[in-house]
């Protein structure tokens, strides 16, 4: 099957909305936690690649490092499957999109919001 990898920034941002809202725990549109985390990734990736910023970057690259560090966690709780953890790694999931990934938009594009930086934008 072929995968679905998001290019830039409006992708990647649907991507990961719809990974926070589709408990990662469970399959994402077919997908194992590992997959689903990796088009995140892989998303983040197209848009390093097309920026300059370093502002920009540097959220952008936290946002990676703490993917990697949420994924484990929902990987290590798939075998007990506690609520409390899965409660408070979907929260710290959010806190990531909402508090980094979504501030970068408007470093990549400043004088615009996140949600105004659409597919055809060049981020």
């Amino acid at each position: 099957m072929r995968r679905y990898i998001p290019s830039g920034y409006s992708e990647t941002s649907d991507a990961f909305a719809a990974l926070m809202v589709d408990a990662p725990e469970f399959s994402v549109h077919g997908q194992t936690i590992s997959e689903a985390f990796e088009q995140i990734q892989l998303g983040i990736d197209s848009v390093i690649e097309k920026t300059k910023r370093q502002q920009a970057i540097e959220l952008l690259q936290h946002c990676k490092s703490q993917l990697t560090e949420i994924e484990q966690v929902f990987i290590d709780n798939k075998a007990t499957n506690d609520p409390q953890v899965r409660k408070a790694t979907r929260h710290r999931l959010q806190r990531l999109y909402y508090d980094s990934f979504l501030k970068a938009g408007p470093l990549l594009k400043p004088g615009r919001k996140s949600d105004d930086i659409g597919p055809d934008d060049d981020v």
